[in-house]
């Protein structure tokens, strides 16, 4: 084999390895890439919930794979805003009002509703005295100060975040936590492991659990509200509340 064959083979093996990397790894325009952190109640939870069964139909339809890129909460509208992402799944909920001034604000996105949010308490079992915490600036927090009153700064602990209000459960700073949710079956899947847990409906939501889209995407936009024609279903609740409603 001489000099010139073998640099016309290294060529070849060389264009193939870089066609494949192109058409089958690295063409973002075969992809729908989702930024989403699965780390709060109503989210990705690792490949089964309501927002991820969304992505596979969006997906679906606008026939392209799925990439999923894991990030923490708050990177996520700002992931689908740069571009890098064209969806986000973080379990955001909002209110009719927050969305309008949010896309006003921000008219690089799109908000789409998919879900009425409900809210819940998780606490111990064995807790006595409550003590909560709760997330600030949201709605969850505005109820609970209602219904505590005169009590709240005894009673409750403020926190930034979700993943800073469900740390200091487990650590048994708090022993009850007000957070939304889907239904309780999407609550409880977050906290399974520990059989202790006591979730109850605390009050109605105002808000509606969003998927972001960068707006530039129209097709995904368009997929997404012809895919929640078919997604929606009434949010599921025991037996037991039902009774109680008289229904």
């Amino acid at each position: 084999m001489n000099f010139k064959t073998i640099i016309i083979m290294m060529f070849i093996i060389i264009a193939s390895i870089f066609g494949y990397i192109f058409f089958f790894k690295g063409d973002s325009s075969k992809m729908l890439i989702v930024a989403a952190n699965d780390g709060v109640p109503g989210v990705v939870m690792k490949g089964n919930g309501i927002e991820y069964d969304l992505v596979k139909r969006v997906a679906n339809n606008v026939k392209k794979e799925i990439k999923i890129d894991p990030l923490a909460f708050d990177k996520v509208i700002q992931s689908v805003k740069s571009g890098k992402a064209v969806m986000g799944i973080a379990g955001f909920s909002r209110t009719d009002e927050e969305i309008l001034a949010f896309e006003k604000a921000n008219p690089e996105l799109v908000f789409i509703k998919h879900s009425p949010a409900h809210i819940f308490t998780v606490s111990k079992s064995s807790a006595k005295e409550k003590i909560y915490g709760v997330q600030a600036g949201t709605e969850n927090y505005n109820l609970l100060k209602a219904f505590l009153g005169a009590a709240f700064d005894k009673q409750a602990k403020v926190y930034s975040s979700v993943d800073a209000m469900m740390k200091s459960l487990e650590d048994g700073i708090v022993n009850t936590i007000v957070i939304d949710g889907f239904d309780r079956a999407s609550v409880q899947e977050i906290f399974k492991k520990d059989a202790s847990l006591i979730v109850t409906i605390f009050g109605k939501s105002k808000s509606n659990y969003c998927v972001i889209i960068n707006a530039k995407h129209v097709d995904v936009i368009k997929a997404v509200h012809e895919v929640l024609k078919d997604l929606r279903k009434p949010v599921s609740m025991p037996k037991a509340e039902i009774a109680q409603k008289g229904k």
